[in-house]
């Protein structure tokens, strides 16, 4: 999982550099940098496997083919949209980990006096993840459809 986790932090340094300006494909060229720089490698993402199968759709090639060529080889062969497609894939790994992270966290709470120390709590463990991605209201509202969630002023309600 780290693997998505460096690709994402790396798209949020990458944004910056003044040669990545208005480029088009943000995402793909992102990656494509990244794999060509040897900051991370398709395996590292998870999906050299499909990138594989979808070499071989397009070209007909022998599969024991495919799998030898390079990570280089693979970012110029592959089409650019299906490149860009992964970073939702990604990002949703991303975001899956940390909210079962603030999850297992909320999980070590036996329960809060008030709604308001619970909703204080996700944002904070929300704004600990540094991760644009997350709503606490969302992240909020997903732990108590999920868990039982204990509010001592509710409870006389």
């Amino acid at each position: 999982m780290s693997g998505a986790r460096d690709f994402i932090e790396f798209v949020d340094s990458w944004l910056w550099r003044k040669n990545n300006n208005c480029r088009s494909f943000t995402l793909w060229s992102a990656m494509y940098d990244g794999i060509k720089e040897g900051r991370f490698d398709f395996d590292d993402l998870g999906i050299r496997d499909e990138l594989n199968q979808s070499i071989q759709a397009e070209s007909n090639a022998d599969m024991d083919w495919v799998e030898n060529l390079s990570d280089d080889a693979v970012a110029e062969i592959v089409d650019i949209a299906v490149l860009d497609e992964f970073w939702d894939n990604l990002q949703e790994e991303v975001n899956e980990e940390d909210i079962q992270d603030i999850f297992d966290e909320l999980d070590s709470y036996p329960s809060f006096e008030t709604r308001e120390q619970y909703e204080e709590t996700v944002q904070k463990l929300v704004e600990d993840k540094d991760n644009p991605e997350l709503n606490w209201n969302k992240v909020a509202e997903q732990y108590e459809d999920e868990n039982y969630l204990e509010i001592d002023e509710e409870k006389d309600e």
